[in-house]
């Protein structure tokens, strides 16, 4: 059993990478240009394809998933072949999918070894401390209907301190954390073989959103080590708690875009795609006075129920430990001005470190900016430009 050290992993610059975003309810396709140099790589082609508002089980919206990611990617394929002619694109050479919850989970596992005198750290001994803690990883105890996705070394303590470069220090005592993630089966199978068929002879690299979001934040803001991340899917919310820089729980809360829109929607007697729209026009600042204030009223309406499940999983999941008020918040576009406000509330004060209301700060495509830049003829994609971040700093740890 292998389990990677995050510098160890190279990706050749100057190449052009598929990139795949799998959400609850939605698929994103797009290609990254791995630019020459330390400049940020590019986003030249960006697709988004949702399922609509309707209710689904699991199988169905799995089926309607793969649906969406092969119009998808024959679409972004399509646009870049036309690029291609006359922007002189490379060939593609690697494809990077990021699956979000409820298809996703992650938990945390810590080994630690006391050594006899001070030793050289080397990549073998973090290697055989890692493969400690997630030696009693069966099938029997993974979450139901998942398979094992990733294993990888997010922290490295010496002596008690956490460092980045471990290896050729000496240390008496060495503690790892190693993040374990797990995927359902079904959906990881179909997302092989649609992508085998798609785009033959190449391996897609599968990555959990959780594993991504932290591995990312960890380079932009190095110097906040405990938060909360929250990313609101179509089906569900995933919540993560990172402390000390490295992810300490993970669960998924059953709520999700989709639940809130078609709670307004049931408020206001319409179907959840108009309410949709209206949200949309409420952006743009295109929509009549009187239908606008009746989507707040209605949003207003459902908080209360929305405050007490939120809590709920907000006080059960850090088995009695309160959350980090910094709460990195990603949630569709149409609902990040409610969402930004509604997790500001003094409800939540109860659950925080400080006592305080969260505050939150928003995952948007231009957060990424530094790391993957949209280009002029790709639409902005908040999913897409994670991946594309990811894939960016990936490539710069040699």
């Amino acid at each position: 059993m292998h389990v990677p050290f995050l510098s160890n992993t190279k990706i050749g610059r100057g190449k052009f990478v598929v990139l795949v975003d799998v959400g609850s309810g939605s698929v994103a396709g797009g290609v990254e240009h791995m630019r020459h140099g330390r400049q940020s790589s590019q986003l030249i082609v960006t697709q988004r394809i949702a399922l609509t508002e309707e209710e689904r089980d699991a199988a169905q919206r799995r089926a309607g998933l793969i649906r969406n990611m092969e119009q998808v990617l024959q679409g972004v394929l399509k646009s870049y072949e036309r690029g291609s002619g006359t922007s002189g694109y490379g060939a593609l050479q690697d494809v990077h999918v990021i699956v979000h919850a409820p298809w996703v989970s992650s938990r945390s596992r810590t080994a630690e070894a006391r050594l006899k005198q001070p030793t050289k750290i080397t990549g073998r001994l973090i290697t055989e401390v890692a493969q400690r803690a997630i030696e009693h990883t069966t099938q029997e105890n993974m979450p139901q209907g998942m398979r094992q996705l990733e294993k990888s070394v997010i922290r490295v303590e010496l002596n008690g301190y956490p460092v980045s470069q471990p290896e050729g220090k000496e240390a008496e005592h060495i503690r790892i954390t190693v993040l374990e993630s797990f995927i359902d089966e079904k959906l990881h199978r179909t997302i092989i073989d649609t992508l085998g068929r798609l785009l033959p002879g190449r391996k897609p690299d599968v990555r959990s959103s959780v594993f991504t979001t932290h591995f990312v934040l960890r380079e932009m803001a190095r110097e906040i080590e405990d938060y909360t991340v929250l990313d609101i899917t179509g089906e569900a919310s995933s919540l993560t708690t990172v402390r000390a820089g490295a992810v300490s729980e993970h669960g998924i809360i059953p709520i999700g875009s989709r639940l809130i829109v078609q709670q307004v929607a049931k408020k206001m007697g319409m179907q959840a795609d108009e309410v949709l729209g209206i949200i949309k026009m409420m952006m743009d600042d295109a929509c009549e006075k009187e239908l606008c204030a009746k989507v707040s009223s209605a949003l207003k309406e459902i908080e209360p129920s929305l405050v007490k499940t939120f809590g709920e999983t907000f006080s059960s999941h850090s088995s009695g430990k309160r959350l980090p008020n910094v709460l990195v918040l990603s949630v569709r576009p149409e609902l990040a001005p409610w969402a930004m406000n509604f997790f500001t509330k003094l409800d939540f004060s109860q659950f925080t470190v400080t006592g305080r209301p969260f505050a939150p700060q928003k995952f948007s495509a231009g957060a990424f900016t530094a790391y993957a830049a949209v280009g002029a003829s790709a639409s902005p994609d908040s999913g897409l430009s994670l991946a594309g971040a990811f894939v960016h700093i990936y490539s710069q740890n040699k």
